[in-house]
């Protein structure tokens, strides 16, 4: 498609294609017309210009141009082209001697070509129903998760859902896959039930267009949750390499690790969906290395979410990086688990990780100083060699623990721990946990796929109290990506000015101000606001040209914040804020159709007016002929 006219400058071609396949389809309808009405036939020199046309296209196409997956064109295609392009030649050779029968006989040759070419489209491949319309566990936890701030039907009611963030890729089986062939094996073909595998998979991890389809909003720029917008592609650098970001604002193809927590935090991302192609098996506990933590010394991570469950040890999955020179027996960690009321109140077990004992360099080699400890696989994502060490950390009387805490100590290099499990080995039970240095978050569904939460989500709508002026949009980038920005707390104002007057420094927000959606349509926004003190309502929404905002019925200008999302400066008190879509180029567009409708009724007035007294006339003279016959 990026070959044909126009198709490149769409970021789905599709929406192009739509007027493209109407207006090829106006030209050959009047092709034929003017054919079965011309009855001089086609000149030679026509005929000749569009074979030389056809016979270039298909040449080129047959050298260069590569379909599907990288493949060139096949030669049974370039049959079918060679015949259809003698037959098209052959019929406008018998415009001359049969104009009407080689009209006809082009418009069957179309057909045929048109039935031919989509024959290998998608939808001749059709399966059942339900490959699109029945729900799979990830959507039904998504869409009952938001059940406590429900929507009304067409997105309209009181509250908001939050987004969700899909990384996961569909290399994986469906749990109920021997179900599935039970079901559907007699009654569809083997291709048909393999693409409703393929689409049951898809839907288990959201692909892009099935959240619209389902009525959940995710943060990926595909669809579904956030306008794509340049600015949108700009702010992608907070996840991602600035040399991965997608032009076209997906996301979800291009991360390899779950981004960091305040950027999931400011977009409004209350789940994380993820597959379990990484995570592992090892001594018969399940242990989840999605998140884990990379920790230098004095650093430490702290397990979010511990669900009640009594074990007698914790199960740990650890390596070193650059602690090769670590001799053996090195102090590299603590482990502090609380049980009862947690570790500064109730009963702590404090435990300590030592090089070549418990842990060991990653990627171990002759040069490494300590031991080599128990090696429990190879899990890292892209490199094979990459060790995962295993250890087991027990205490006497089983009991559940309630905090665990992981401490680095070691002198050089960081501490990476990947997963953690507690584990009740009287009944080989156990719970795997989730410990990250990139946020909080616990498990919340496990099924074909991962459905984790974040606990510090930001509402869709929240007040803060502090504000910067960025010049430009890399100097807000800039400032965004400082370790000591906070989103909760502070706003990157574009433009100029703090009309506010906020103080711009950084920290921990103090004041607890509130905002709650009311109501929440795509161009009608309604929050109540209670503000402490003076600050910015933000709204995780794209910023365009046309939204409008009031404030207790009076209008306040939008202001764009954090490169891409929508504010309106509030004072302290209580508040209405509603934000209205009406762009000016929406008035303008009406004025020039209402316009152009008008001159198109003109236009056929006269026409029907001058076809109208051409009859009269025609009538006239006929009349006038009879009385001279007479």
């Amino acid at each position: 498609a990026r070959y044909v006219p126009g198709f490149a400058h769409f970021r789905v071609p599709a929406r192009w294609l739509a007027l493209y396949a109407l207006g090829m389809a106006a030209l050959a309808g009047w092709g034929t017309d003017v054919l079965w009405r011309y009855r001089r036939g086609v000149g030679w020199r026509a005929i000749l210009m569009f074979a030389v046309a056809l016979v270039a296209l298909a040449g080129w196409a047959v050298m260069g141009l590569r379909i599907g997956e990288g493949g060139r064109v096949g030669w049974p295609t370039v049959a079918g082209w060679a015949v259809g392009i003698i037959l098209a030649l052959g019929l406008l050779l018998a415009t001359k001697r049969a104009p009407r029968l080689a009209a006809v006989g082009l418009l069957m040759l179309l057909l045929v070509e048109l039935f031919a070419a989509s024959s290998t489209l998608p939808h001749s491949r059709a399966t059942a129903p339900q490959a699109f319309t029945s729900l799979r566990p990830s959507i039904a936890h998504l869409l009952v998760a938001d059940l406590p701030l429900p929507l009304a039907a067409e997105g309209r009611g009181e509250g908001v859902p939050a987004r969700f963030i899909s990384m996961s890729d569909i290399t994986f089986d469906p749990g109920d896959l021997p179900e599935i062939e039970i079901i559907y094996g007699p009654q569809l073909s083997a291709d048909a039930l393999y693409d409703y595998v393929i689409a049951a998979k898809h839907k288990e991890v959201l692909s892009p267009n099935l959240p619209l389809a389902f009525g959940v909003s995710a943060v990926d720029g595909y669809d579904g949750g956030v306008l794509p917008l340049a600015r949108y592609v700009t702010l992608q650098r907070l996840f991602l390499p600035d040399d991965e970001v997608s032009i076209d604002g997906r996301l979800r193809e291009n991360l390899t690790t779950i981004p960091e927590g305040r950027w999931l935090n400011l977009f409004n991302v209350r789940h994380v969906v993820t597959d379990k192609l990484h995570d592992a098996w090892l001594d018969g506990v399940f242990c989840d290395l999605q998140f884990g933590a990379q920790l230098s010394s004095g650093q430490a991570a702290a397990v979010a979410h511990v669900p009640h469950f009594e074990a007698t040890a914790l199960g740990l999955v650890s390596y070193l990086r650059g602690g090769a020179a670590l001799p053996d027996g090195t102090p590299v960690g603590v482990v502090e688990v609380g049980f009862g009321d947690g570790i500064t109140r109730g009963l702590t077990r404090t435990f300590e990780l030592r090089a070549g004992e418990h842990t060991a360099e990653g990627l171990y080699g002759p040069d490494v100083a300590h031991a080599q400890a128990t090696v429990g696989g190879h899990f890292w994502p892209g490199v094979p060699e990459g060790n995962d060490y295993v250890t087991r950390l027990r205490w006497k009387e089983p009991n559940a623990p309630s905090v665990i805490v992981v401490r680095a100590t070691l002198p050089e290099g960081e501490l990476v721990v990947r997963g953690v499990s507690v584990v009740d080995e009287r009944t080989e039970g156990f719970q795997a946990l989730v410990l990250s240095d990139r946020g909080r978050f616990r498990l919340a569904h496990s099924g074909d796929v991962k459905i984790y939460e974040n606990l510090d989500v930001l509402e869709r709508a929240f007040v803060v109290h502090q504000a910067v002026v960025a010049d430009d949009d890399e100097a807000a980038l800039a400032l965004m990506r400082s370790e000591s920005f906070d989103p909760a707390a502070q706003v990157v104002l574009a433009g100029r000015g703090n009309q506010m007057g906020l103080p711009t420094g950084r920290g921990d927000p103090v004041w607890s101000s509130t905002a709650r959606v009311t109501h929440y349509a795509p161009e009608r926004v309604e929050i109540e606001v209670v503000a402490e003190t003076s600050g910015y309502l933000v709204l995780a929404d794209a910023w365009y040209p046309g939204w409008q905002a009031m404030v207790d019925g009076e209008p306040v200008p939008v202001r764009r914040v954090d490169l891409f999302f929508r504010a309106v400066a509030v004072d302290a008190g209580q508040h209405r804020v509603v934000f209205t879509f009406r762009p000016a180029s929406l008035r303008v567009g009406a004025g020039v159709s209402l316009v152009g409708l008008v001159g198109l009724l003109g236009v056929s007035v006269l026409a029907l007016s001058k076809a109208g007294r051409g009859d009269i006339m025609d009538a006239t003279t006929r009349e006038g002929s009879k009385e001279d016959k007479r």
